[in-house]
Order: structure tokens, then C-alpha cells, then sequence
């Protein structure tokens, strides 16, 4: 009885554990880290496919969000959407409930955009191999990588949604 009422114990005080660092995680956790760019190629991969956007495109759309940024690329088109994914670009393309993403906090973005001059970035997917038909940032293998990268220097660390995607 006395076992029974420890392990009953302990196994409700690590689900209150775990649940409370979840939902904590969801609001405080950083994704991002600014890489210099050969240490990028280092550590994920060749570039097997990018598209380029205007930085002013992605400070405006940042401007719409509160704490976390996705991005994916669907067809030859930069996709940004805030935590609910809903579009931030004027397109209103929208990613499937079970696309994948990349979710990057907006502070990590914002540190990145403002550490260069350059007005083009560029939106890669990294250490991938591509699955044919439309090059979506879902087609890609499952090891797809997401950067954004200016001249000199690359941002990642991203998380994967899904399965990671914060709560608004």
C-alpha cells in the first residue's frame, strides 16, 4: 500500500512537472541562433534550394507577430505566419495541417535582419533530399533544415512544426 502511494505520488508530481515546463517552454523558449555562414555549411548542410525576399517584407510581417515566426516555402514563394498560421504575407497562402514549417522566435529574426545591411534575404532548406513533385519545404526529406541567410552570415535552430508548434 505504502509502495503504491509513492509511485502514485511520484508519478503525479512528474505530469504536473513536465506539464507546467511544456507550457512554460511555449513562452519563453528562444529558436534561432546567428551562425557564421561557413560554420552554417559546417554544421547543416549544402543549400539545396532557396528563395529570396525582401528584408523590409519580413520586418513588416514581424510587426504582426508577438513572440514566434514560421517559415516555410511552398512552390518558389517565402511563406511567414504567426503562431496560429495565419498568413503574414499579402499572398494569404496558407501551409496544410500537416505541412511542415519552421518556427523561429521573432526577437532571434529581428537580431538577425538588424546584424546586416543587406535588403535580400535569403529563405534555404539545408541537408535534404528533395521527395520530386512540388518543392515545398514539406517535400523535402525529413532532416530538411530551414535557414535564413544574408551575406555573411546565417540564422537557425529552428523548431519544426509540426510536431513542435508554440501556442499562441
Amino acid at each position: 500500500m505504502k509502495k503504491t502511494l509513492s509511485i502514485t505520488l511520484m508519478i503525479s508530481f512528474m505530469v504536473i512537472l513536465f506539464s507546467s515546463l511544456t507550457v512554460a517552454q511555449d513562452r519563453n523558449v528562444r529558436f534561432g541562433k546567428i551562425f557564421g555562414k561557413e560554420e552554417a555549411n559546417q554544421l547543416f548542410g549544402n543549400v539545396v534550394f532557396s528563395v529570396k525576399v525582401k528584408k523590409d517584407i519580413i520586418k513588416a510581417a514581424l510587426s504582426r507577430v508577438d513572440k514566434y515566426v514560421l517559415f516555410a516555402i511552398k512552390g518558389k514563394r517565402p511563406l511567414m505566419f504567426n503562431s496560429r498560421r495565419k498568413p503574414l504575407l499579402d499572398d494569404n497562402v496558407t501551409l496544410d495541417p500537416g505541412e511542415k514549417g519552421f518556427v523561429f522566435s521573432k526577437e532571434a529574426v529581428e537580431e538577425f535582419l538588424n546584424s546586416t545591411n543587406d535588403s535580400v534575404i535569403e529563405i534555404e532548406i539545408r541537408g535534404a533530399e528533395w521527395g520530386g513533385g512540388r518543392r515545398t519545404s514539406g517535400s523535402f526529406s525529413s532532416n530538411a533544415i530551414l535557414t535564413l541567410s544574408n551575406s555573411v552570415s546565417t540564422l537557425e535552430l529552428s523548431a519544426d512544426c509540426p510536431p513542435y508548434c508554440v501556442d499562441p
